[in-house]
């Protein structure tokens, strides 16, 4: 009974296809955080530039943080 219960990897490949999710949507959220806010700087002094329709649509655009992330001096970026 113990040899088949050691034997037995259902489970194996869908723990394996959950890390391997998790971890693409860890790499991802950290590429989206780094470059998402060069990509907005961007957009906004291009948007800055351009006339709007109205006085209000004029304007830099202010973009949210995804995660923190601070600039390390020896080890590139760090978390927050």
């Amino acid at each position: 009974m113990l040899r088949k219960m050691f034997r037995s990897k259902k489970g194996q490949g869908l723990v394996e296809y959950g890390l391997i999710i998790a971890g693409v949507a860890l790499i991802c959220a950290a590429a989206i955080s780094v470059f998402g806010h060069k990509t907005s700087d961007l957009i906004s002094a291009v948007a800055t530039v351009l006339p709007g329709a109205h006085a209000d649509d004029n304007g830099p655009m202010i973009s949210g943080k995804l995660i923190e992330t601070t600039e390390a001096t020896a080890t590139g970026i760090a978390l927050d």
